[in-house]
């Protein structure tokens, strides 16, 4: 069972999710809490550089030694106009999730302190993490977190 919890700043974990937009330039980095400007720039050039896009339901995986972070995934947010809304950000949460092979995930997506922002970032997360046991698959299944952390602001 994956246990939620809230927090304003980053601690030790396995994998740290960001977000990234999808711009006029190309992607970026939705800077939020647990990333400094410096490390979004260096993370964006990245994530350029391997193809990333930032469209929605894009998830992307990068080390994250370079950049003085956990190991990183990029979760696309799409266009830059509706990147914060609680719908993208959901389902942002949601893609990385799904994927993310780590006992302990914090995710950092641009929710500031909207309670909608948060919410949907929550929802998007335990639906993401949640895996149906004692189902045939097709792959082998991705062992669901057991601790997810939200930074808000």
């Amino acid at each position: 069972m994956t246990t939620l919890r809230l927090a304003t700043s980053a601690t030790t974990t396995d994998l740290l999710v960001l977000g990234l937009v999808r711009g006029a330039d190309g992607p970026s980095v939705a800077v939020g809490p647990g990333i400094t400007d410096a490390q979004a720039t260096a993370v964006t050039a990245a994530a350029r550089s391997v193809g990333a896009t930032g469209k929605v339901d894009e998830v992307l995986r990068l080390p994250g030694e370079p950049y003085d972070l956990p190991a990183l995934m990029l979760a696309g947010l799409g266009d830059e106009a509706g990147a914060d809304a609680p719908a993208a950000l959901h389902r942002a949460a949601g893609a990385a999730l799904r994927t993310a092979a780590a006992t302990d995930v914090t995710v950092a997506l641009p929710t500031g302190d909207d309670p909608d922002r948060v919410a949907a970032v929550a929802q998007g997360a335990l639906i993401g993490a949640y895996r149906i046991v004692g189902r045939p698959a097709a792959d082998p299944p991705v062992a669901a977190p057991e601790q997810v952390t939200l930074l808000v602001g």
